[in-house]
């Protein structure tokens, strides 16, 4: 789904770098930040990879059945991390738990971060 990265639609936006430390935050503790962005930005449905009561990762998929999650697009729907095993640890489910977001300042680095690199996170 296209959207546009001008400031006048989606309001005011820094320039973020998408380098390790951005990385290691949303792999780890700030993925469903990212992915709440991505699902207001797009539409697309948040998944999760949860095993048990543990949340391992979340990520959102897009039309074609892949997910984007910090890394960029993975083909399918499993946002494979450099933490991760093989093969998923726990199941892979539908996430709607949208209204848990306390850190204001990690949603707005997530939102920085999907404006300033559009095309990584397959947004034309």
């Amino acid at each position: 789904m296209p959207i546009s990265n001008t400031a006048s639609n989606v309001g005011d936006w820094t320039f973020a770098d998408l380098d390790d430390n951005a990385r290691a935050e949303f792999v780890c503790g700030g993925c469903y930040y990212l992915a709440v962005t991505l699902h207001k930005l797009t539409g697309y449905p948040i998944y999760a990879e949860i095993d048990g009561d543990d949340f391992i990762h979340c990520w959102v998929t897009d039309p074609d059945g892949n997910a984007i999650d910090i890394n960029g697009i993975h083909n399918g729907n499993w946002a494979k991390t450099p933490y991760s095993s093989a093969t998923p640890k726990g199941s892979i489910l539908k996430y709607h738990a949208l209204d848990t977001l306390d850190n204001t300042d990690l949603l707005e680095w997530a939102r920085d971060l999907v404006l300033s690199h559009p095309l990584h996170f397959n947004l034309r």
